[in-house]
């Protein structure tokens, strides 16, 4: 058996930390930042208009990023799913640019990366894996909590909503076209499905 002095984490592979910026829309500064976990990467970002009161019907726009904490092919994908709330702050002495804050509004820890993120009649619309989920506001809870959820064949990577139906691609150049009913019960149904040819995607 040989023996080292040589620290045995000195050879670890090192990796950069994403980080996501706020930047000034004139003098396009970075006015605030928000350091993501490590290995953790963004797939998903979306400026969604969001039904906060299910009583007056009144919505706020938020800043919805999903993410994936990617630690290699023998370990499982794990995902974040945040919305963020861009408030108004004091600025800093001398930078009156920096008026604007990211604050995390809500945020949690989901299986599978969350490859897509989108607006549903007011309604938070994810993907988590193979899975898609809407969400709503609940008052009291202050969170975005399901309310339906569709399985799906592949991985999600785009979702195009049209009223109350939603088309989604994956990673196959599979597509379906699925409803959201929000009267009596809320739920999401299959539509229509298809294969595209790869032509389809140049």
């Amino acid at each position: 058996m040989i023996e080292s002095d040589l620290d045995p984490l000195e050879f670890l592979p090192k990796t950069g930390r994403g980080v996501l910026e706020l930047i000034h829309p004139v003098s396009l500064k970075t006015v605030d930042t928000f350091l993501l976990s490590q290995y953790e990467q963004i797939m998903s970002l979306k400026v969604v208009s969001l039904q906060i009161s299910e009583e007056t019907k009144r919505r706020r726009f938020f800043l919805a990023m999903g993410t994936a904490t990617l630690r290699g092919e023998d370990a499982g994908v794990k995902g974040n799913l945040y919305v963020f709330d861009i408030s108004q702050v004091v600025p800093q002495p001398g930078r009156p640019e920096t008026n604007r804050k990211l604050r995390v509004a809500w945020q949690e820890e989901v299986r599978g990366a969350v490859t897509v993120i989108n607006e549903l009649k007011g309604y938070l619309l994810s993907s988590q894996g193979q899975k898609v989920m809407v969400r709503a506001y609940g008052e009291q809870d202050k969170e975005f909590l399901p309310i339906a959820f569709f399985d799906l064949s592949m991985v999600v990577t785009v979702a195009s909503c049209i009223r109350d139906f939603v088309l989604f691609g994956d990673i196959m150049h599979s597509i379906c076209f699925v409803g959201f009913q929000v009267m009596m019960t809320r739920q999401m149904m299959l539509i229509a499905g298809g294969t595209l040819s790869n032509d389809s995607f140049r």
